[in-house]
């Protein structure tokens, strides 16, 4: 009954492999001439196009924090660095990031998202 099972796999003649070859690059070059799939927003969100959604982790993500004046006061290479230095939860941090702004010791702080693309 299986006499044949391991043995049915048969080598592709050369001229195939290259043709598929040939078809791969082909393909590769075509995706590589197409414009990006992400679109970053104004506000520092990444839109995937073909899907029209989100992206939910934003690649790297690094945080400016300015005074009333446009002073940059605070810089932070991610979310979970500035959650640890203002001694609250990342989501906390998420949430100030969608608000813009956050008022701490007497002084109001605006939080930007800088994203660059995954």
């Amino acid at each position: 009954m299986n006499n044949n099972r391991l043995s049915t796999n048969q080598a592709k003649p050369l001229a195939l492999a290259k043709t598929a070859e040939i078809d791969i690059q082909e393909r590769v070059s075509n995706l590589l001439a197409t414009g990006s799939n992400y679109e970053v927003h104004q506000g520092g969100k990444i839109l995937i196009k073909s899907s029209g959604v989100y992206l939910r982790s934003r690649g790297n993500v690094a945080i400016r924090v300015k005074n009333d004046k446009g002073i940059l006061v605070y810089y932070f290479y991610s979310i979970k660095q500035c959650a640890i230095f203002f001694g609250v939860s990342d989501r906390t941090i998420n949430r100030r990031l969608e608000m813009g702004s956050f008022k701490i010791k007497g002084q109001n702080l605006i939080f930007k998202r800088e994203v660059s693309l995954p």
